[in-house]
Order: structure tokens, then sequence, then C-alpha cells
């Protein structure tokens, strides 16, 4: 199924995000949380890939450079500076990130 460009798509499934699109979790609850957000890698120390939201650069976040790469495709040597998105739902203890696409400069 192809979505329009104006309709989100769902982070897990891909699907449109439409008024009953949701995912059921392990608790029987259906979960619609969660969002799109745009992120750069600001640089790579030893085995982490360190990043920050485009819209609040203040905070820096921090995961494994090499999974990402993967994640995003890539060689490890060219993370700093790629630009990414990712769905973020929230969880009891942080957040999942999931769906990762390069965001082209």
């Amino acid at each position: 199924m192809v979505a329009p460009a104006d309709v989100p798509t769902c982070g897990i499934c891909g699907q449109p995000m439409e008024g009953r699109h949701a995912h059921q979790g392990l608790d029987g609850v259906a979960s619609e949380t969660g969002r799109r957000i745009e992120y750069t890698v600001v640089g790579v120390r030893g085995a982490t890939a360190n990043f920050q939201a485009a819209a609040n650069p203040s905070k820096v976040y921090r995961t494994d450079a090499a999974d990402l790469a993967m994640q995003l495709e890539i060689d490890a040597a060219d993370l700093v500076g790629q630009r990414f998105s990712c769905w973020v739902t929230p969880a009891q203890y942080g957040v999942f990130r999931s769906d990762f696409r390069r965001v082209e400069r």
C-alpha cells in the first residue's frame, strides 16, 4: 500500500497513520503515541555516536555508532554531520527509536 506524500506513515509497520491505526503492546493497550524526529550526528567518540535533535540542539543523545551506521546503511566513518529521522515512541523507562531514514542535505 502506498500512502500519499502528505500522510505520515507508521514507524513500526510503514502503513499510513489514519484514524484507527494503532499497534497493540504486550499489555493489550493500543499505542498511537510517538512522532518522527529529525537528528544530526555531531560527533563520534570511540564506539559511541553523539546526536542532537534539529528542533532542540541543547541536548546530546548517545548511541552505538556501528548500530546507527547500520540502521542508516552508511559507513561508520561517514556518521559525523549525517542528518536522519526516526520514529520515537515513549516507553516506561525512556524511548524506542525505530524506522531510521537518512535526510538529504
